[in-house]
């Protein structure tokens, strides 16, 4: 145990000594026989074996009022000297990733509102696992990346179980903000090719959640919770069997759960897949199916990862203040059977009575809860909502930013600058291609926020079919109306990003209908005149391309061009500013600009920080009140001995 101050244990000691000093003081005294009248015989009063029992329990009583006196003078100085503790906690994890793959077509929408709910409770429980979703029919869509924001995942189960439940007609209305909000927040994306290729492709899902496992961190252990009722309605790229191949290749693990009516042709289908994996298949009906699951990713090794150590101080004076109750309470009980009461007796029983219970409130209780706290970060809040609406098409790797670099890496940067300047705030982040999909809802975790656009990544070329500005613009409009509904008092940024190339038949629609709902922002343009190649990668390689243009033969590497036009129309539109980044204007100074324009209402300081952390040290004002015990004690102790 340290003390702050560490002086004051010594001046507690002399104080604890007063009253022992007053009773040597008194006793010797009053063995000096002075005046009065003697009495004959005494000693033989003495002798009575009734007044010995009495006078042995009063120099008994005696003692121990006397030694809870000094007991409870030193303690209130032992508290003056203000304990603390020093725990150095290393943080670990286990590396262990989890994605959660989810069949979204209609047939599989009960195995899914069940398996939802239950991964809620999981989730809870979990330590230092990383968890992400993704949702297919046609395609996959990455609704959460990878993460060990366990609050976050959690809020994004609840938001596909208030969607299924919408897409069902059970929900009632007065809960829901926006029906296309959440219609478009668990299916944009997914039927991406529905018309040509059918839906329900089963394997193309699986892999969507295989290629969302970062290649860098090959040595955690993966896994795949995958739900579907295996009944492809069309030709996907691979079929379900190839994508558990891939799996196995990659040391990825799935975990299948099929609904209660699929055919027995495709139940066993999956189960074989699933085993091929190192996996399980479970059925819809098994009740414990979820629970085996967990047990069974526990179960599976993983390596322990250290963690940063973080050293906290608290201050720790729980145990003495115990110690000075009890104190307290025994010169009490001692008082009352030496029956040594009068008026001023109670008034400072009384008094210390009543400073311990204020004591307790305003500084034990305080420090106490500190104390066992495992954090000293501190969520913060401002009256800002930022959106990002960021362009995900393929010629967002063009590599003209900044020398040769992909557009992409520029953006994620200049994201996570924008993120940072404006801490407190909430963000939501909207990426589009062939349709636009909200990756994350406004959330405050801007932890997160940056880890949904460093997942940002171009559609597969299979896939993708031209570029359009028009594709995010009804689900903007639908996000800012819901955050404007009823809170007319926030403000709202928007940062469109974009290199405002259309590469398909549409011409550029009118943005001005969503200038109401924003108060500031800019739209970032990327890219350059001259333009840059295309670097793409194989869907089930590790090696890259340069992507072609074939329009004309012999073909050619495809350059992508900055459309600046169409950029500055959108700002115009949405009467925010239009900024070229590749002309590196100061991202701080837009910042600036935006914070002064629509006046944000600065956050409390957060405090996020390694190393020695000093948690809860009391006001010194209360502390006066431990010497005015110390000091009432003394005095109790001193008069008792001065009657004596």
């Amino acid at each position: 145990m340290e003390m702050s101050y560490g002086w004051m244990i010594p001046v507690g000691i002399v104080a604890a000594l007063i009253p022992l000093a007053a009773f040597f003081f008194f006793h010797r005294k009053a063995r000096t026989y002075t005046d009065g009248i003697k009495v004959a015989n005494a000693d033989l009063l003495l002798e009575d074996p009734y007044v010995k029992r009495k006078m042995i329990r009063y120099r008994i009583l005696q003692a121990v009022l006397l030694l809870a006196a000094m007991a409870g003078i030193l303690m209130s100085f032992v508290i003056l000297a203000q304990p603390y503790r020093v725990k150095m906690t290393k943080e670990e994890s286990y590396s262990r990733d989890i994605m959660i793959c989810l069949d979204i077509s209609s047939s599989v929408d009960d195995l899914n509102a069940k398996l939802v709910k239950e991964l809620q409770e999981t989730v809870r429980h979990l330590s230092g696992e990383r968890v992400g979703i993704v949702v297919f029919n046609t395609s996959p869509v990455l609704l959460s990346p990878l993460t060990d924001d366990y609050e976050y995942t959690i809020e994004q189960l609840e938001n596909i179980e208030k969607a299924l439940k919408a897409m069902k007609g059970s929900f009632h209305t007065g809960e829901l903000d926006n029906w296309l909000y959440w219609n478009s927040y668990l299916y944009s994306g997914t039927l991406v090719g529905n018309e040509e290729r059918g839906s329900s492709l089963i394997g193309d899902g699986l892999l969507g959640a295989v290629f969302n496992f970062p290649n860098a961190d090959k040595k955690r252990t993966r896994v795949v919770i995958f739900s579907t009722d295996n009944d492809p309605q069309g030709e996907g790229f691979v079929s379900l069997t190839e994508a558990a191949q891939i799996c196995k290749k990659k040391g990825i693990v799935v975990y299948g759960i099929g609904t209660e009516l699929m055919y027995a042709d495709d139940e066993a289908e999956m189960k074989e897949a699933m085993e091929l994996t190192g996996g399980k298949f479970y059925l819809e009906e098994s009740g414990s199916a979820f629970h085996e699951i967990v047990e069974e990713i526990e179960s599976m090794s993983a390596n322990l990862v250290k963690g940063k150590t973080i050293i906290r101080r608290a201050e720790d004076p729980e145990k003495w203040y115990k110690y000075l109750v009890v104190s307290f309470l025994v010169l009490l009980l001692a008082g009352l059977f030496l029956r040594r009461m009068n008026v001023w007796w109670f008034v400072r029983q009384t008094a210390v009575g009543i400073l311990l219970a204020v004591l307790f409130v305003q500084v034990i209780e305080p420090a106490r809860w500190t104390a066992v706290g495992t954090g000293t970060k501190m969520k913060t809040s401002s009256n800002l909502e930022v959106l990002f609406v960021v362009d995900g098409t393929i010629s967002m790797v063009a590599q003209d930013y900044d020398g040769n670099r992909p557009r992409l890496e520029g953006v994620k940067e200049d994201c996570k600058t924008i993120i940072e300047s404006l801490q407190g705030a909430k963000f939501s982040v909207i990426s589009f291609d062939n349709d636009a999909q909200v990756l994350s809802p406004f959330s405050n975790n801007s932890d997160h926020a940056v880890n949904v656009i460093d997942a940002i990544a171009p559609m597969s070329e299979l896939y993708a079919h031209g570029s359009s500005l028009n594709t995010p613009r009804e689900l903007m409009l639908q996000t800012l109306q819901m955050v404007k509904q009823g809170n007319e008092d926030h403000k709202v940024a928007v940062f469109f990003i974009s290199d405002g190339e259309i590469t398909d038949d549409s011409s550029l629609e009118s943005y001005g209908e969503l200038a109401p709902y924003i108060d500031g922002g800019a739209v970032l343009g990327y890219g350059t005149k001259k333009g840059g190649i295309m670097e793409l990668k194989y869907e089930w390689e590790e090696e890259s391309y340069i992507l072609q243009d074939m329009s004309d033969y012999p073909w050619v590497d495809a350059v992508s061009k900055i459309d600046e036009r169409n950029l500055k129309k959108i700002a115009g539109d949405l009467q925010i500013s239009y900024v070229n980044r590749n002309e590196k204007e100061s991202l701080q100074n837009i910042l600036a600009t935006l914070q002064k324009e629509i006046k944000v209402e600065a956050p409390d300081q957060n405090t996020d920080q390694e190393g020695l952390v000093e948690i809860n040290n009391p006001e010194n004002p209360w502390y006066w009140m431990f010497l005015v015990v110390a000091g009432l004690l003394v005095l109790d102790a001193v008069l008792f001995v001065r009657k004596k």
